[in-house]
């Protein structure tokens, strides 16, 4: 016998009992655990985040009743529907607030017009022009209440100067502005500031770059002489913060295999590409010196070797003899592939050398 709230049962006889929440199996459980038979009989069942689902026959005490997830979704006091209230209560919610509906968005008061309405009351407002979600969305990006309610809205971005806050309309309205709002608009989206952007003449600094004592646009800048690089990279290296003459000038360091972008060192100088393909030295465009290079040519070779002309191959000379890279490859005594014999051969090697295996045995052709 099982003694409980001055009762005294068999343990089967108080799992029929109505003050017992748990099935005859979870109080052995929880009895075998060390919980007292008051305890195991009503405490509700421990429900976690992990838990997949909540039966709806689960007893729920809420409001000082004892009644099932089914029960209480039906009851007036639960203003939620049985799912809401189950996915609730998986998250350890109190039941009491599980069943609350929660305040909408439409239920925030919103003041226009000279007058104070909450949401739902504007969306059936004559002067209310678009719908519940672009209302919402618009107010929720800052816009004005009026201009949110309004069909020609455009959002506004709010733009800080003079201490102040304020949108691009108001800007314009105010008695500091001494341009027009496409001109303002303009010079806000570049990134000038709000200060000098509402002057009617900008000083130079805005309009211009200064390097090496001249004023000049970025554009005329990239077209100079002096600079290395393209105009947009030297746009991206302005952004980043780079002084214009360090942009300007500073070429990118090329690797160890000469790649197409960087200084070439040859004749004693380094150059970039851009710059050797203008030397008057160099025979191929800058493409051209690029793709040789990236196939082991040195880089003098690269700029001074004259291009095919006609479609005759190079020829090269070994072994008393003077072919094409095609007939060296079906040459016997080559032991490489022809695309490795035209890097070795390319990159300045002997003949006899580039016909040569990776183990760099002494072949048959070298014996007496």
């Amino acid at each position: 016998m099982h003694q409980a709230f001055g009762e005294s049962k068999c343990l089967h006889a108080w799992t029929v009992d109505p003050r017992c929440i748990v099935s005859e199996g979870g109080l052995r459980r929880r009895l075998a655990a060390g919980e007292t038979l008051e305890g195991a009989l009503s405490r509700p069942p421990n429900l976690s985040k992990t838990q997949s689902s909540i039966p709806s026959t689960t007893l729920v005490m809420a409001f000082g009743e004892l009644k099932a997830v089914a029960a209480w979704s039906v009851d007036r006091r639960c203003e939620v529907s049985i799912r809401v209230f189950i996915k609730r209560l998986r998250t350890g919610m109190a039941p009491e607030e599980a069943m609350k509906k929660r305040p909408s968005r439409c239920d925030m008061l919103i003041r226009a017009f000279g007058e104070t309405k909450p949401i739902s009351a504007w969306l059936t407002d004559p002067r209310c022009e678009v719908k519940r979600a672009i209302l919402l969305m618009r107010l929720s990006n800052g816009a004005q209440a009026e201009d949110a309610m309004g069909s020609h809205y455009t959002r506004a971005n709010r733009y800080e100067g003079f201490g102040v806050e304020m949108t691009l309309r108001q800007w314009t309205q105010d008695g500091r502005c001494e341009v027009p709002f496409r001109v303002l608009k303009q010079r806000l989206e570049r990134g000038i500031s709000v200060e000098v952007a509402l002057m009617s003449e900008m000083p130079p600094p805005f309009m211009l770059r200064e390097a090496f004592g001249e004023w000049k646009s970025l554009l005329d800048w990239s077209r100079d002489p002096r600079c290395v690089i393209s105009h947009t990279s030297l746009r991206r290296r302005v952004q980043m913060g780079i002084p214009l003459e360090a942009a300007l000038t500073k070429v990118r360091e090329v690797s160890r295999n000469y790649g197409c972008k960087g200084t070439v060192p040859a004749f004693e100088d380094a150059k970039s590409l851009r710059q050797w393909a203008g030397d008057e030295r160099c025979k191929l465009t800058a493409r051209g010196v690029s793709a040789r290079l990236k196939k082991g040519v040195s880089p003098q070779d690269a700029l001074c070797k004259p291009p095919l002309h006609d479609g005759k191959p190079i020829l090269f000379t070994g072994h008393g003899e003077t072919k094409s890279i095609q007939a060296w490859s079906k040459d016997p005594r080559c032991h490489v592939s022809r695309p490795t014999l035209a890097l070795r051969l390319h990159r300045g090697e002997s003949v006899e050398s580039a016909l040569r295996g990776k183990d760099n045995a002494t072949l048959y052709f070298d014996a007496p």
